[in-house]
């Protein structure tokens, strides 16, 4: 009774805001705190869901409008300090958080479903240019001039994080605000699709963010002083482990792209990603990296676990990064030679994703509690499964090359719409599965 759509709550329901007062009241004798950010971020289908079939259509602005004065007319009652991201009220009138082009006269028109005692946080994480966000930082400064500014440290797109796009995009953006002003910036790390990298991942733009607070300049010397003294370990070792999401070099086809996710639980037989891949290529530069991780958790034991997971990623898709396409070309030749040596990689990963698992599990008792693990831990079990399922496939098949494979009689074509190797994919269930996994 109280969802619109999806994660979207249903505005203008009592039994929503009664729904939110008790969280509130729970929260609030819980901190000490009297500050609270109420989200609101990403609600694209606001009032286009049940909302819509019970109320019709209406203004989207005017009902996000009530539904915030609703919620800040029960925070006072808590004496709560409300802040809120500030991407809804730009979605909702240029279908973009980034408009091009931001007329003065819009903004100032826009600030009138902006409530007065509510604080906005200006999040953007993407850009790399400095004057992108100082004209999205002089719109903010018009609807509200305290807002707060939020980076992000890129750590939700695998086990393997964007550490170089995070401090390149990190410089640029509090640059930015120190050229604006700005009094008040905050550094996030979300946990996206199962939180699969370490808090340890995030060390790099923590270091950059207090660079910049104490400091009017960053180097990469400094960081690195910073990474050794307090944390033991050095910045190599991130740029090394940045490298699994860039299988050759061209940091420009490389900017946001995850082959350290989607290469790792691409399915052997179904090869959403078997064209995402340049054979041999991939297997050398992942192999390289294994042996150097490696050699770094020996010389980190503080951080061997964390440093051993990613080896062990880069290791199983030194193996199998092409290993789809191989089976494919071995069943539609009928080449049984070929498919023994696919067999034998297989047996090697089948074991591999054992310890991967193993490390895992020690990585992230280290950090988190255990909720939260049977996420990460169905997903390797899934994949030392399908590993398993495979080769029994594949041995009926060379004892009967008569025997059909369904997945590979099925053409590979791009995952996207264009037709390049790099590509983005941040969720599982789109990798694993063209199926759906739940509703």
């Amino acid at each position: 009774n109280i969802r619109d759509v999806k994660d979207i709550l249903l505005c203008d329901s009592e039994e929503t805001y009664t729904f939110l007062e008790n969280i509130i009241e729970n929260v609030s004798k819980t901190f000490k705190t009297r500050k609270i950010n109420i989200g609101m971020d990403e609600a694209h289908l606001v009032g286009l869901g049940n909302y819509l079939r019970i109320n019709g259509y209406k203004n989207r602005y005017e009902t996000l409008f009530r539904h915030l004065e609703k919620i800040i007319e029960i925070l006072k009652k808590y004496s709560l300090k409300p802040a809120m991201w500030s991407d809804m009220f730009f979605r909702l009138k240029y279908n973009t958080y980034y408009p091009e082009k931001i007329k003065k006269e819009e903004i100032i028109e826009l600030k009138k479903y902006v409530p007065r005692n509510i604080k906005l946080i200006y999040w953007d994480y993407s850009h790399d240019n400095v004057t992108h966000y100082e004209k999205m930082m002089n719109a903010h400064n018009i609807l509200d001039k305290d807002f707060i500014y939020a980076g992000g440290s890129w750590n939700w797109v695998g086990t393997i994080p964007f550490v170089e796009n995070a401090l390149i995009n990190n410089k640029c953006s509090l640059t930015a605000a120190k050229n604006k002003g700005i009094q008040n910036v905050l550094l996030t790390s979300w946990g996206d699709d199962g939180n699969e990298a370490s808090l340890k991942s995030i060390y790099p733009s923590m270091i950059l963010y207090s660079n910049y607070n104490y400091k009017n300049t960053f180097s990469i010397n400094a960081l690195n002083k910073v990474l050794e003294t307090h944390f033991n370990i050095d910045i190599e070792t991130y740029k090394i482990i940045d490298l699994l999401n860039r299988p050759y070099d061209d940091k420009e086809k490389f900017k946001f792209v995850n082959p350290s996710k989607y290469l790792l639980y691409n399915d052997y037989l179904i090869g959403l990603f078997d064209k995402n891949v340049i054979e041999e290529t991939y297997n050398k530069h992942y192999k390289e990296l294994a042996i150097k991780i490696n050699a770094k958790a020996n010389n980190y034991k503080q951080h061997f676990n964390w440093l051993k997971v990613c080896a062990l990623i880069a290791e199983i898709i030194s193996l199998k990064a092409d290993l789809g396409v191989l089976i494919k070309r071995g069943y539609d030749n009928k080449d049984n030679n070929l498919l023994k040596q696919c067999i034998n990689k297989l047996t090697v990963i089948e074991t591999l994703t054992k310890a991967l698992k193993k490390y895992y599990y020690l990585m992230w008792k280290e950090e988190n509690k255990t909720f939260g693990f049977e996420i990460i831990e169905s997903r390797i079990t899934t994949l030392t499964s399908r590993t398993n399922t495979t080769i029994k496939r594949l041995e009926c098949f060379i004892e009967n090359n008569a025997l059909i494979i369904d997945e590979l009689e099925e053409k590979r074509i791009n995952f996207d719409i264009n037709d390049r190797v790099d590509t983005f994919e941040q969720l599982y269930s789109n990798i694993f599965t063209t199926g759906l996994l739940g509703f």
